[in-house]
């Protein structure tokens, strides 16, 4: 179910993103359909959504954009690094790490149900994030360095976090 949840969610990030793949580094076509958040208080935000990320503690689907301009989906767990500021992922070579290494803004969804909580609010929690490829050799070594502790190595993909956003 959660999986189910996690997708649907992808698809209407990636359904509203997808049509802005000429818009080359911005989401900002895809946010000016989110002008009102309605689920502003269901947000994870802070060190809640970091601790959440870092205990694997919900469900992370990703969307990102195919070089056709299709839409891409994926189901993953990333870490996080210690001062909360870049996502880690150890990615072969599949299409989702090659569309991170284009630079373009990629879409992860944080997702976390709680069935038996009777407030909506409460019962679906999670966020939105912006993040982008980190392609600077030294900021990557000085990463890998810096969260070895957290697993990082050198076939990490370190994404930075640019922007959190409500589920919807």
């Amino acid at each position: 179910m959660r999986l189910l949840i996690s997708a649907a969610l992808v698809i209407g990030a990636v359904g509203c993103w997808s049509d802005t793949a000429d818009a080359k580094a911005s989401v900002d076509g895809w946010t000016s359909a989110s002008t009102i958040f309605y689920y502003q208080p269901s947000t994870l935000e802070g060190e809640e959504l970091w601790r959440v990320i870092r205990e694997m503690r919900a469900a992370v689907a990703i969307a990102t954009v195919n070089p056709d301009g299709s839409a891409n989906g994926a189901v993953i767990r990333p870490g996080i690094t210690h001062d909360n500021k870049y996502l880690m992922f150890g990615l072969g070579h599949n299409q989702t790490g090659q569309n991170f290494r284009t630079g373009q803004p990629a879409i992860i969804v944080v997702y976390k149900y709680a069935p038996d909580e009777e407030d909506k609010f409460k019962r679906n929690q999670g966020a939105r994030l912006e993040i982008q490829y980190v392609s600077d050799e030294v900021l990557v070594k000085r990463l890998i360095d810096e969260n070895k502790a957290h697993g990082a190595n050198e076939n990490t993909t370190f994404m930075r976090i640019n922007r959190v956003f409500p589920l919807g």
